[in-house]
């Protein structure tokens, strides 16, 4: 945990203990960037960002006591910055669902064009689709039934030559 005491404050004045509460709930993550390698929710990240705002109202209740506390507004601009930048990673945590929706949207009516074009291009013409389905499988195509779906599941290793 992460703690800062202010230094020159006498023992009669009302900061040390209006200090406790920040010294307890400063955390050292302040001013860190996320861990690339852990997944947050935006849930998760709207959590912090409520747990910074505490933070920072103690520290502008604690600034309105003291005269003069640099590391109390650097604390405070810290956790402003903080909050600025988990707002823009719950924004973008937000969109991300969406993106990947399109993206697989896309995807799939891609896929679906190519095929039905193939089809199309094996029903036009039978005899170029076989010679050509015989220049990429020399070996020869496997037909397995697919008794979970209905139809055949169709296996072959294709070859190409690069030179």
């Amino acid at each position: 945990m992460y703690t800062e005491r202010v230094r020159g404050v006498s023992g009669s004045d009302p900061a040390p203990s209006a200090l406790r509460p920040i010294e307890h709930g400063w955390r050292p993550s302040v001013g860190r960037g996320p861990d690339p390698t852990s997944f947050v929710t935006p849930e998760a990240l709207e959590a912090e960002i409520a747990s910074l705002r505490a933070e920072q109202k103690r520290c502008a209740r604690l600034l309105a006591r003291l005269d003069d506390a640099p590391e109390i507004e650097a604390e405070y601009q810290a956790r402003t910055e903080r909050i600025r930048s988990l707002e823009s990673d719950v924004a973008a945590a937000r969109a991300a669902p969406r993106a990947a929706v399109l993206a697989t949207q896309a995807i799939a009516a891609h896929v679906v064009r190519v095929f039905t074009s193939l089809r199309q291009g094996l029903v036009a013409a039978p005899s170029e689709a076989r010679d050509a389905l015989r220049l990429l499988f020399p070996r020869g195509l496997r037909f397995k039934v697919d008794e979970e779906r209905g139809g055949f599941l169709i296996e072959g290793n294709p070859e190409i030559s690069l030179g």
